[in-house]
């Protein structure tokens, strides 16, 4: 996160993913961890995103190198440098992987958008639609068909909305198209946003199960919470928590989360919280 929630390995961070584990069977058995500029992008910290982005891209090969323009892209959109972005985004969106290029192709449409080029951010996002599944194709479908609405081409917006709803898998995502879909014509079009341009995830998730500590509507409550709880996870050998930001199925609102690791299993995700000694849940990992 799929590339991106649609969530991101040197030597350094290899390392600190060993650090303070128990030594079982061996490290390389340990469930692989998101890249650190993900990790970075998905806590809010975009310029380390970057920075690590930039770094991984200047040692990195293949697709581990295009994955990190990819975040540094992304992290310069966040950081409102678009013209940035766009030279990190524009070479990728003919990259062999298809979730690449799409995901670069949406956030480059969710730019033009920005920009008040409506034609080009539908075209833009509709193509990379076609590239992208499940919830990542309906918030690309969806930018395209906020762009037509703006042109006041309600029967394309329609088509695109449609399009997207079809494609979504997340409850709170069929919410928004749906709710888009109702005021087609009714009311004003919906502005662009940056929370329409997707978030980064690991390249694979072999754990499928995290522990939850909590989540809040305020971030930060979250954040808060992330600082006081680190160093009980660290004590107990366990990843440090990081912020996530997902949807509430109800309200459609933002919802952020606080997290700490990926496990094989619930039982190990339980017995670490446990070992943690901090109130919490386990819950199944969103892939």
């Amino acid at each position: 996160m799929p590339l991106f929630e649609r969530g991101l390995l040197t030597t350094p961070l290899l390392a600190a993913l060993c650090l303070g584990l128990p030594a079982l069977s061996g490290c390389q058995n340990r469930p692989k961890q998101p890249e650190k500029f993900v990790q970075e992008y998905r806590t809010g910290a975009y310029q380390k995103s970057y920075n690590e982005a930039i770094e991984r891209h200047n040692t990195a090969a293949g697709t581990e190198r295009d994955r990190a323009a990819l975040v540094a892209g992304l992290s310069s959109h966040a950081l409102k440098r678009p013209d940035e972005a766009q030279r990190w985004l524009t070479p990728l969106t003919d990259n062999a992987d298809a979730e690449i290029s799409g995901t670069a192709g949406w956030t480059l449409g969710v730019i033009a958008a920005e920009r008040g080029d409506q034609t080009r951010a539908a075209s833009l996002a509709s193509d990379a639609a076609g590239k992208l599944q499940g919830d990542d194709a309906a918030r690309s479908a969806m930018v395209a068909g906020d762009a037509y609405a703006r042109m006041k081409r309600n029967t394309d917006a329609r088509t695109q909305y449609e399009r997207g709803l079809a494609a979504a898998t997340g409850d709170s995502t069929k919410v928004i198209i749906q709710s888009r879909l109702n005021s087609l014509g009714v009311g004003t079009a919906p502005g662009p946003r940056p929370n329409d341009a997707p978030v980064p995830r690991p390249t694979a998730r072999p754990g499928t199960y995290v522990i939850s500590l909590g989540a809040f509507a305020n971030r930060s409550a979250a954040e808060r919470l992330v600082i006081s709880s680190r160093g009980a996870a660290l004590k107990a050998g366990q990843p440090a928590p990081m912020l996530v930001t997902t949807t509430d199925r109800k309200s459609g609102q933002p919802l952020f989360g606080v997290q700490v690791g990926e496990y094989p299993s619930r039982t190990a995700a339980q017995a670490a919280l446990t070992r943690i000694g901090l109130k919490g849940s386990v819950l199944a990992a969103v892939r």
